[in-house]
């Protein structure tokens, strides 16, 4: 077979077509080399350090703020703890010195009124003791006791004597019981004593306003003190003890303490 020469498709001189490559090799992948079919892959480079997280985290102004404002918390502290511990001793110290001075200048006055008193005694042979001190002052108790009764019954103070018929000519007596309370007789009159405590004296009850000859039910209430004058002149008290009543609120049953001084009769 005979060799015509080159195809009458393809010009004449023209080198065959080469492979065609991308203008810049991708990521990872290095320029061929003189010769080669492609390109040769390249070990990727490791990404940047991000840093230390932790003192990512230390940096933070919230962080920061946080830890500034417990060191000042614990300076202020510990400022405060040792300025106390440095003022107590000397706070002991001056109370001490108080103290001392205190007794020394108590026992001086004690001396004082030591030898006041020796000097007193000596003078006059005996010694008086302040009007402060002595005991309240009580009147001589003429009678007491308690005294209970009824309805139409009567209570005679002077002589201590109770459940007296209201019919009994022969016998003085100061109150009647009623339905409604108790009344005064033979001029006998009552007054409310409204201290707390009861009276000791002739002339405390003589303080009290004894206009009314009647004490009604409604104010014949326990631990109540009534001032009066009996039909002998004596003046006395009387302080309920306990009130009985009936179903319809009537009274039933009294019983009463009583005290009547000594006159001026029984002196």
């Amino acid at each position: 077979m005979s060799y015509d020469g080159p195809s009458s498709g393809a010009p004449q001189g023209t080198p065959p077509p080469q492979p065609e490559y991308p203008q810049s090799p991708p990521g990872g992948w290095q320029t061929p080399v003189s010769g080669g079919t492609g390109y040769i892959p390249q070990a990727a480079e490791p990404p940047p350090a991000s840093g230390n997280r932790f003192k990512d985290l230390w940096l933070h102004p919230a962080i920061v703020t946080g830890v500034l404002g417990t060191l000042v918390i614990l300076i202020v502290a510990v400022t405060v703890l040792a300025v106390r511990s440095f003022q107590a001793p000397a706070t002991v110290a001056d109370t001490g010195d108080d103290t001392t001075t205190e007794s020394t200048q108590e026992g001086d006055d004690t001396t004082g009124e030591t030898e006041d008193s020796d000097a007193t005694g000596s003078g006059n042979g005996s010694s008086e003791s302040p009007a402060d001190d002595a005991p309240a002052q009580e009147d001589p108790v003429f009678i007491s006791g308690v005294l209970e009764g009824y309805p139409d019954s009567a209570f005679d103070f002077d002589g201590g004597d109770d459940y007296i018929s209201y019919d009994d000519d022969e016998q003085t007596f100061d109150a009647l019981l009623t339905t409604d309370g108790l009344e005064g007789m033979n001029q006998v009159q009552f007054g409310e004593w409204v201290e707390p405590s009861a009276p000791t004296t002739v002339s405390q009850c003589e303080g009290v306003s004894t206009t009314s000859g009647t004490v009604h039910l409604s104010r014949l209430e326990q631990y109540r003190i009534f001032c009066f004058t009996t039909a002998e002149g004596r003046t006395g008290y009387f302080s309920v003890d306990t009130v009985e009543l009936e179903d319809n609120g009537t009274l039933n049953d009294l019983a009463v303490s009583y005290t009547v001084w000594k006159g001026d009769d029984d002196l």
